[in-house]
């Protein structure tokens, strides 16, 4: 008799990552609930990152925690993740990412939130990120417009929500051509899907490590022509009357981008990325995406307060 699915599938790819990936699968494995199945997805790895996941699921895997390991030769993160995305059966679908951590009543706090609540199609949560010199600084985000906060601050990032396994599906899955951003364009398609999207209030449960390796990087320059996919991507998906508004949005999120180019003193690129912002836009917002650019090169920060005020949020009619 076949049992019935897990609520939660995680999804980890990983590539190359021998010497860091049991720290985030011993974190999934110290779980309190463990309603979950566990899809682990080599892609492509040339060191010994396979024999150590499959020493792992040996040492790990048992009657409570449902371990796979899947094989993607399409290089690149998104690949994998569709990779297992397919091999879902569950409800919810979440995406973890192979050198980040999760507390051990994460996903109890989830499972707990979703089984009050099953009408939710996507949860998303706040998160924890180490910095270069080693504190937690916590990421909070909240704003009544879920897609203007997602495009201002990523809060559908690869590791701070699960979704309904076929909102994801219905939407398209991953971009397989994105190197960067690909879960900011993955988000603005989930919210322009899913009808109901609401947040798990609390501490972050989840901390993440950037590295110059890691998908989620340190530095905006070096990923230049990435963010122009992307955002072309995303503008091309925004680009209706319906959407103009976040077009907007989308254009502030570049002018940001570039003046953090700027302060990583790669100039070149930071006008090139701020003409690409201002095109196709008049000239009051073009002079407020200079104002957003000007106070984000010389601050480094303020950007996202400042695109609120030039471009107000408008709740809408009842």
């Amino acid at each position: 008799m076949k049992q019935t699915p897990p609520l939660i599938t995680i999804i980890v790819p990983v590539h190359n990552r021998a010497g860091i990936v049991v720290r985030t699968l011993d974190s999934i494995a110290a779980q309190t609930c463990r309603d979950i199945r566990l899809i682990i997805v080599d892609n492509a790895s040339t060191d010994s990152t396979l024999e150590v996941i499959a020493k792992w699921k040996s040492d790990n895997e048992s009657a409570e925690l449902q371990v796979d390991i899947l094989h993607e030769p399409i290089p690149g993160a998104p690949a994998a993740r569709n990779c297992g995305l397919t091999a879902t059966e569950s409800e919810y679908v979440m995406f973890f990412d192979s050198d980040d951590v999760m507390l051990p009543d994460h996903i109890e706090r989830i499972h707990t939130y979703l089984t009050r609540f099953p009408d939710t199609d996507i949860l998303r949560w706040d998160m924890g990120i180490i910095d270069s010199d080693g504190w937690l600084n916590v990421k909070r985000q909240h704003h009544p417009d879920e897609l203007r906060l997602h495009i201002l601050h990523s809060s559908l990032s690869t590791m701070r929500f699960t979704a309904k396994t076929s909102i994801v599906r219905d939407c398209g899955g991953w971009d397989n051509d994105l190197s960067v951003w690909n879960d900011l364009e993955l988000g603005v398609r989930l919210l322009l899907t899913a009808r109901i999207v609401r947040k798990l209030h609390g501490e972050p449960t989840v901390t993440v490590y950037p590295t110059e390796e890691s998908i989620t990087g340190t530095s905006y320059s070096s990923r230049r022509s990435g963010h122009k996919v992307a955002m072309d991507k995303i503008k091309g998906i925004l680009n209706t009357d319906e959407h103009r508004t976040y077009m907007l949005i989308a254009a502030a999120k570049q002018a940001m981008t570039a003046a953090l180019y700027r302060r990583e003193g790669a100039a070149t690129i930071a006008r090139e990325a701020f003409k690409e912002a201002c095109i196709g836009l008049g000239r009051r917002h073009r002079a407020a995406l200079r104002l957003i650019y000007l106070t984000v090169k010389i601050t480094g920060h303020g950007g996202a307060a400042l695109t609120d005020i030039l471009f107000p949020y408008k709740a809408p009619k009842m």
